[in-house]
């Protein structure tokens, strides 16, 4: 058995970096904040 899957967790709407992944390949982006971030 090798180690990992490959797979990556991206969340385009929460973090910098996912939202430029976001971006690129068009993924949909869903925010599950409130303006007071919770």
């Amino acid at each position: 058995m090798e180690f990992g899957t490959g797979c990556l967790k991206i969340t385009p709407a929460h973090d910098f970096n996912d939202y430029k992944i976001g971006k690129k390949h068009d993924l949909e982006f869903i925010n599950i904040l409130i303006k007071m971030g919770n």
